[in-house]
């Protein structure tokens, strides 16, 4: 038999929730930790788990954000950032103080980067040719 993968369990889960009614949930959860167990991945369970949120999230559009700035970003900015991704926005901030400036916005499988940073390394290539 092929072992499945995390994100397969996590997709399966998703789908066989998708199709449940919510008096049944408690069985079918039930089911499921029985099928980790039966085949032997009940110990990755948690990593499932994290899985079938990110798996969840994505079906529903929610955007991941992580936007990265040289110092604590005022609220509304980063309200206004967050808007530009659609409504269902979850955030991250973090800062970095070698970025002097800007901002660089991270998603799934996109990096928006609009730092001081990126923009003096790019100057200083173009210079340089």
């Amino acid at each position: 038999m092929k072992k499945r993968s995390i994100q397969q369990y996590a997709k399966a889960l998703y789908t066989i929730l998708q199709e449940t009614n919510k008096k049944e949930v408690s069985k079918v959860i039930h089911a499921f930790v029985g099928l980790l167990a039966r085949d032997r991945v009940l110990s990755r369970s948690h990593d499932i788990i994290e899985a079938f949120i990110a798996y969840t999230k994505k079906q529903e559009g929610v955007v991941s954000l992580t936007i990265t700035s040289a110092y604590t970003l005022d609220a509304g900015v980063v309200k206004k950032i967050t808007a530009l991704f659609g409504k269902a926005v979850e955030v991250q901030t973090q800062e970095n103080p070698l970025l002097l400036g800007g901002v660089v916005v991270r998603t799934e499988d996109k990096i928006l980067d609009a730092s001081v940073q990126t923009q003096i390394t790019r100057l200083t290539k173009h210079l340089a040719l």
